[in-house]
């Protein structure tokens, strides 16, 4: 009969903090040495209770990072009670694995009738020979170089469902060669249990809020996202979300805005050569709105109004971000506007330039006016 897979998981700091230290470190990234000068440390597990007699466990899988051979190594302890015995007296295994005025070579002693198992730098375990309600371990790490060994994430999985159930009789009727059968056909058993995890969670990947990182990157480049790498997150997953209508407005004016704000945070103003023909043909505007804007009827003009005065960079992916979204036979420029008033230049009032009213000015001889101002007279 066939059980539904159930775990005992570490990889969180409460996780961790649970157990009990001997110079250890517990972290929201795992445990470690507290004090590499002591060469090694010591971590016990809380009680695990599958609340199932006889329990078979089926694997272990550990993630960290390992020095040598010996760097870590893993004591396992099963019984089919909270409570063991030892010199005459009735311990609590919990008890005992939460207190720390207890050393760890005494709790060495107390549990070394109830050892079942010792790994050396575990990664991928098969527990074949590991039975028993109740489970707990003991981690020894050792320092080695100065550095210390690591380990962020441990999953013991249980029961064991073995692939031998579904053979013949035959190969199950001698219990040393069925053995053999069974640890055999657990190791593609555990490489078909992994890929189809992995499959289960390929939905995870292709979700725009939830996938992170290069899976992310790799998802906008199904819809022609250039130079991923200029955007932060929140904006990739705005891109994914809204990718099929961003697509049908690429190379329109509404597409461009559309790009600019994202990255920038406030629309900006496009000022096209059509939007001039009203004003060209009166004196005196013609002239100044060439300069501003060009005389070329393939260039555009992008008015930017951030917030905070941008960096280079910032105005280098800017320029990047707008080359790729214009129409191809178009040129543009691009104006950051300063929060200043220049006569003859990008100045709009009500946007960059305001008229207010500013304190007395006062000469101390340490200051100086570098723009002038225009204020409404004092009354």
């Amino acid at each position: 009969m066939r059980h539904p897979t159930k775990y005992f998981i570490w990889n969180k700091l409460s996780d961790f903090r649970r157990g009990s230290h001997y110079n250890m470190d517990a972290s929201s990234s795992g445990i470690q040495l507290a004090n590499i000068q002591q060469e090694e440390g010591y971590y016990y597990s809380r009680l695990l209770d599958t609340r199932e007699k006889q329990m078979q466990w089926h694997r272990l899988l550990v993630e960290g990072e390992t020095i040598s051979e010996s760097s870590i190594r893993v004591w396992i302890y099963t019984s089919e009670s909270p409570m063991i015995y030892a010199e005459d007296k009735e311990w609590n295994v919990e008890n005992v694995l939460g207190d720390t005025t207890i050393s760890q070579k005494e709790k060495q002693r107390l549990f070394q009738p109830y050892l079942v198992r010792v790994i050396d730098n575990p990664k991928d375990c098969l527990l074949h020979d590991v039975q028993g309600r109740y489970l707990w371990f003991c981690i020894r790490f050792v320092a080695q170089s100065g550095r210390s060994p690591s380990i962020t994430k441990m999953k013991w999985i249980f029961p064991k469902n073995t692939w031998l159930q579904y053979l013949p009789d035959i190969y199950q009727d001698n219990q040393e060669s069925a053995s053999f059968v069974e640890r055999y056909l657990g190791m593609f058993q555990s490489l078909y249990q992994d890929m189809t995890a992995a499959i289960w969670k390929v939905p995870q990947y292709l979700d725009a809020d939830v996938v992170t990182g290069p899976f992310l990157e790799w998802l906008t480049s199904w819809i022609s996202v250039e130079d991923s790498y200029l955007w932060n997150e929140e904006q990739l997953r705005y891109l994914l979300k809204h990718g099929i209508e961003l697509y049908h407005k690429r190379g329109t004016v509404q597409y461009l805005e559309e790009m600019v704000r994202l990255y920038t945070g406030r629309s900006p103003f496009i000022v096209e050569q059509h939007d001039l023909e009203a004003y060209l043909d009166q004196s005196g505007y013609a002239e100044e709105l060439r300069i501003l804007y060009g005389a070329d009827n393939y260039t555009f003009t992008v008015i930017v109004d951030c917030e905070k005065q941008i960096s280079n960079r910032d105005y280098q992916v800017l320029t990047r971000i707008i080359e790729q979204a214009k129409p191809a036979h178009m040129e543009s420029n691009i104006i950051v506007l300063e929060p200043y008033i220049f006569l003859d230049q990008h100045s709009y009032l009500g946007i960059n330039s305001v008229l207010g009213r500013y304190g007395t000015l006062v000469l101390d001889g340490q200051s100086s006016i570098p723009f002038a101002a225009l204020t409404e007279p004092e009354r």
